[in-house]
């Protein structure tokens, strides 16, 4: 038994030293770890040792991943960037395209535009209705009325090449401020060019003087000049007084004259007409030996009468002038080589007091039987233009070619002025 006892504490000794061992060891090499390189060399080393190569190991990757991935982002910007320069190579050929396109576009709707513009300037080719391609005056002639306003009407002139008493243009016209004909008293200007008109020395306007029944209504009018060998004459239309109230009787129309030898010193008035005719505007042409004249009634009707001495005349002929819906109001007439050349104011009929008034032109061979008129000349539609409102009594003339249509107009302000508008062709004036 005691044999037995030693044994078993033998035993017990051999594992308890066993396990010492076990733990020493443990304890002493549980911080190293067997780690073998590419080449299949085993190498022990700590835990630590372990740690820090597989931090640089990890930091390597990390490293290499890093670098892989700079190496990738690069060429991805590369990529990027061809990509990028194609995209913008391509959008740049779009926009030059575009840029063409607009431009082709442009000049395209430019084109079009002036054809359209040149197709509505050019006038239609319509001998029963030719077209009219007119201007008016740009601004009235600047003129000095007697009573300060400037304001005047009812112009005719005359033109001689070689002068008339140092003067080459003559122009009769009276004073009408604001349609006030207590001062359309019959007056003279002269110039030399056309457009700069003055009073000849030694004249003082109204030459004519005024009526003497002024105050009650009596009232001068509608001048016109011409020339007879070497005298002017100056015809002119009185209205005397109403018997009865105030006013001017228009059923009574006086036509006067008066002469000169040289433009400044004139006769006393001498009646010429004084019958059952109402005489509107006449136009008085002296040739063949006789005074022809050309007037209008209140009925818009055209009459024309002669005469060899201004006294004794012939029975009125109506003149034919076509123009459907409209009366002729005042007129001039010229004798030309076309004939005699024709130009009158008409407002459309029953629409008189409305002051709607153009002007037209006509030519005939015999002075009675004229071609189918044409309008020349409108109100302006301009609102600040002072012909806006009504084309009145014009003068024409044909001066080496060229016309003159030296017409009076009234704005809608109801002042009136006189303006010049030009041109070797009718179709084609242009204002001064």
């Amino acid at each position: 038994m005691k044999r037995t006892f030693i044994s078993a504490f033998l035993v017990v000794c051999l594992g308890v030293t066993s396990s010492y061992l076990f733990f020493s060891n443990y304890k002493k090499n549980r911080n190293k770890v067997m780690v073998a390189d590419n080449k299949g060399n085993v190498e022990v080393k700590t835990n630590k040792d372990t740690v820090l190569d597989s931090n640089i190991l990890l930091n390597t990757k990390s490293k290499d991943e890093e670098k892989k991935k700079e190496q990738k982002k690069e060429e991805d910007n590369n990529e990027q960037s061809k990509s990028n320069n194609k995209t913008n190579s391509k959008d740049e050929s779009i926009k030059h395209k575009d840029k063409k396109e607009v431009q082709r576009s442009k000049t395209e709707d430019k084109k079009s535009n002036s054809d359209k513009k040149d197709n509505k300037s050019k006038p239609v080719d319509n001998k029963d209705k030719p077209v009219i391609i007119s201007s008016n005056g740009l601004a009235p002639l600047k003129i000095r009325t007697y009573d300060g306003s400037s304001q005047l009407t009812h112009p005719k002139v005359l033109h001689f090449k070689s002068g008339w008493n140092g003067w080459k243009y003559w122009m009769a016209f009276t004073p009408y401020p604001f349609g006030n004909d207590d001062y359309e008293n019959p007056s003279i200007v002269v110039s030399q060019n056309g457009y700069d008109w003055v009073t000849p020395k030694g004249l003082k306007n109204p030459l004519t003087g005024v009526p003497k029944d002024v105050d009650r209504g009596g009232h001068y009018s509608d001048p016109h000049i011409l020339t007879n060998g070497s005298s002017m004459e100056l015809w002119y239309r009185y209205n005397p007084a109403r018997e009865k109230g105030s006013g001017s009787n228009n059923g009574i129309n006086m036509i006067f004259r008066v002469k000169s030898k040289d433009g400044v010193n004139w006769s006393k008035p001498e009646l010429v007409f004084n019958d059952k005719n109402t005489y509107l505007s006449p136009v008085i042409i002296y040739e063949e030996n006789k005074y022809k004249t050309w007037f209008t009634n209140y009925s818009g009707d055209m009459k024309y009468r002669e005469s060899s001495d201004g006294k004794s005349w012939t029975d009125a002929k109506l003149v034919n002038i076509e123009l459907p819906g409209y009366n002729p109001w005042h007129q001039d007439i010229i004798k030309t080589d076309l004939g005699y050349e024709l130009v009158f104011c008409a407002y459309p009929k029953g629409k008189f007091n409305q002051n709607i008034q153009q002007l037209y032109y006509a030519r005939s061979k015999n002075g009675i039987d004229f071609e189918k008129p044409m309008k020349i000349l409108s109100p302006s539609k301009d609102d600040n233009k002072l012909d806006n409102k009504m084309i009145y009594r014009s003068s024409i003339l044909k001066v080496d070619g060229v016309y003159k249509i030296y017409y009076s107009a009234m704005d809608r302000k109801t002042r009136w002025h006189v303006f010049l508008t030009e041109g070797s062709d009718l179709n084609k004036l242009k204002g001064f």
